[in-house]
């Protein structure tokens, strides 16, 4: 439906748009801010309301949204009153006082209507957008503490208090921004310091931090396919980042069986001994621990063919990083491969907990990457805080090997478990621990189940994310 533009509202200097009718895009933001985001119990909630849907939330139905609308947004939420100006009617009445009656520990706050009248805020407690949206909807914060499961802040560093004074006295020393890209004021000398450190890490010449590592996969690949005319030979399991980054490379790509050496040999000898590709400089692109199955690469015989079909390699280690090694660099390190691979990316966003990505290389890499990479070059770079804290962190992960060793052994005591009641879990040797529900139903249910009864948050993964 095509929304009637009806008036607007400044305050503040800024501009709001009002609408006369029903506008769903609109309502469906406004749900999914109210419910999901606010993290309330929907499911648990829409099972009451919703009768006719009981076994699938609202954010993910389009069906359910639509059967949803109508039944509480038949008159719209905003609508005009005559010569009095607008008045913005709460459509969630009903509902908020369903969750009132039927969740414990919940706070309401303010649910006075908004009117304006002449484009001027009438309400003098509606002071900016986000009191428009939500001053006249209850919010309900739970008084429960949930437990994460599938969090990827692996040492819970994020929360470590050398961690946070860290970051703490960084915002009073530096500020909250970096102040702009690397290549104009973005450049501090905490940044330089880092890559240092991370350079030192994983024993190569040079790194480059990038503002996370989704975007470092996406800025090296592409940056160096193009500039070195490459073809990537990559596992079919590669992480969307690293697909996204050879695409937009427009190199030639082969793909390879998931950790088949003799499919990726087959590839590597097609390619030596073709008169047109064989003079070509080739990239194999893998990771070393993959986030779905927990399996890791075979990067030794990687290697190996590597230098058998004279290739590059390229490997990521974001779910690898703090984790592994004798300095806790990560699996390559464990293996004392670092020097053989000649392209590694990494992140500090998930057991540094922290928020960035970084590629490490030989300094000509890293030269090209920092000269041509678009994703590097226009874009404002990571605050003081991110870099400082990060740096805190590798420090904390290089000196306390029990922090690795303590986390290790809580992955092998809940693998045990789960395989002493009878789950089926995937056998692996790293921390991705892998339960098989073999339906996308039942898994959703039995989350669920754990959230709303036992306060335990833990996302199902399901096709099209893995394979059926």
């Amino acid at each position: 439906m095509k929304l009637k533009m009806e008036n607007t509202i400044n305050n503040l200097g800024s501009t709001y748009t009002l609408f006369q009718n029903e506008c769903n895009d609109a309502l469906k933001g406004l749900i999914n801010k109210l419910f999901l985001n606010k993290n309330y119990r929907v499911f648990n909630i829409l099972n009451k309301l919703r009768k006719n849907y009981p076994n699938v939330s609202i954010e993910n139905n389009e069906l359910a949204l639509e059967s949803f609308y109508n039944s509480y947004m038949k008159n719209g939420y905003i609508k005009y009153v005559g010569n009095t100006g607008y008045k913005m009617f709460n459509p969630f009445n009903n509902i908020l006082e369903e969750i009132d009656k039927n969740e414990a520990g919940t706070v309401p706050i303010n649910n006075n209507e908004i009117v304006t009248k002449n484009n001027n805020f009438t309400n003098p407690n509606v002071n900016n957008l986000y009191d428009l949206n939500y001053n006249n909807y209850k919010q309900m914060i739970t008084s429960k503490k949930t437990v994460v499961w599938c969090s990827n802040d692996y040492l819970c560093l994020s929360n470590d208090k050398r961690v946070i004074d860290v970051g703490i006295e960084t915002l009073k020393k530096i500020g909250n921004s970096s102040g702009g890209t690397r290549n104009i004021s973005g450049s501090l000398l905490n940044h330089t310091q880092l890559e240092y450190i991370l350079a030192k890490w994983y024993n190569k010449e040079s790194a480059l931090l990038f503002t996370s590592g989704y975007i470092a996969n996406l800025g090296a690949l592409e940056t160096l396919g193009k500039l070195l005319n490459l073809i990537y030979v990559s596992d079919e399991m590669n992480h969307a980042s690293m697909i996204n980054g050879m695409r937009e490379s427009r190199c030639m790509k082969y793909i390879f069986k998931h950790n088949d050496m003799k499919d990726l040999e087959r590839i590597l000898k097609t390619i030596r001994t073709d008169n047109e590709l064989k003079n070509r400089k080739v990239m194999i692109v893998f990771e070393s621990v993959y986030s779905m199955t927990g399996n890791t690469s075979n990067i030794p015989q990687i290697i190996k063919l590597a230098k058998k079909y004279n290739t590059l390699t390229y490997i990521d280690e974001v779910h690898a990083v703090g984790l592994y090694g004798n300095k806790g660099s990560g699996y390559v390190e464990e293996l004392k491969l670092c020097n053989q691979i000649d392209v590694i990316n990494g992140t500090l966003s998930k057991a540094i907990g922290s928020l960035g990505g970084f590629i490490c290389a030989n300094k000509y890499f890293i030269d090209v990457i920092r000269s041509y990479s678009s994703h590097f070059i226009f874009t404002t770079s990571l605050t003081p805080v991110n870099i400082n804290t990060a740096a805190e962190a590798i420090h904390i992960i290089q000196n306390d090997i029990n922090l690795r060793l303590k986390f290790q052994n809580v992955v092998k005591k809940t693998k045990q478990k789960l395989t002493e009641m009878g789950i089926e879990i995937i056998n692996n040797r790293t921390h991705i621990v892998v339960a098989l529900i073999n339906c996308a139903d039942k898994c959703k249910k039995i989350c669920d189940e754990l959230k709303h009864d036992y306060d335990i948050y833990i996302q199902p993964i399901n096709y099209p994310t893995v394979p059926r």
